[in-house]
């Protein structure tokens, strides 16, 4: 279906009623084209008014044509923290953390569908990550739209805000593993891989020699500057979620070995 021009699923409930003056098709269109949606089945938004009302549920067609268009459009580059059904900024926030799982979701896409824009845009937002939100010490928080720091609350937590988190730095270390893994299997591009190969490296360094706590045997998960832990946190969770992504980034390490 469409709803005001964007593509999607509509979803409903049990005993659901169309409400009057909406004619509601159920079911799928076998093509799946831009066409083929609004001839199927389309909706104003004063209509959607009335089936959200009635209880339907909208799921807006997620794809790298809207994550390109987003990169386009973002002033100063990156991606927001989120954009609203349109496309429109909701949160100007640009964390470090976001950027990673962009890079993963494009690396991924190329990887399924081949399609070099996906790969060029993921390539950007590496550019962008160690241009602008690394220090010499490790990976840095949040920023505004101009890439100015912000405070760091969204990945804060316990009454402390931290200056360098885990949490950013599991995903950036999982985003650039994705990312070399599918730039590895194309021919060319030797100076890109080993920049991506040496961040990875480094980045998986800072996981052992910075995050990792021998004494206590868990990942620290909040830090100042100079990688002082702020609060004595344990979480199994990051335990278990930073072991087996460690694990891969070091197989896909291997496997892409630099001489």
């Amino acid at each position: 279906a469409q709803v005001n021009g964007v593509n999607g699923l509509i979803f409903l409930p049990d005993n659901w009623t169309c409400p009057a003056g909406v004619t509601f098709k159920s079911g799928f269109h076998s093509e799946h084209s831009v066409e083929a949606y609004s001839q199927y089945q389309a909706f104003s938004a004063e209509q959607w008014s009335k089936l959200e009302a009635a209880g339907a549920v909208f799921l807006p067609a997620a794809g790298n044509r809207d994550v390109s268009n987003v990169l386009r459009n973002v002033q100063y580059g990156g991606v927001y923290w989120s954009v609203t059904f349109d496309g429109q900024p909701a949160d100007t926030v640009k964390h470090t953390y976001n950027q990673a799982f962009a890079i993963y979701a494009l690396s991924s896409y190329y990887d399924a569908s081949g399609d070099p824009a996906a790969l060029q845009s993921a390539l950007a937002l590496f550019r962008l990550i160690e241009e602008k939100m690394k220090d010499e010490l490790g990976y840095l928080e949040a920023f505004d739209r101009a890439f100015q720091p912000v405070s760091n609350e969204k990945l804060s937590e316990n009454g402390v805000e931290a200056f360098r988190s885990m949490n950013t730095h599991l995903h950036v270390m999982e985003a650039y593993t994705e990312l070399l893994r599918v730039l590895q299997k194309r021919t060319g591009g030797a100076d890109m891989l080993r920049e991506i190969w040496e961040a990875l490296s480094w980045t998986c360094r800072l996981f052992s020699d910075r995050m990792w706590n021998p004494v206590a045997e868990r990942v620290e998960v909040f830090f100042d500057r100079d990688w002082n832990s702020l609060i004595n946190l344990w979480s199994s969770g990051y335990d278990i979620e930073s072991s087996w992504l460690a694990d891969r980034t070091v197989e896909i390490l291997r496997k892409t070995a630099m001489n």
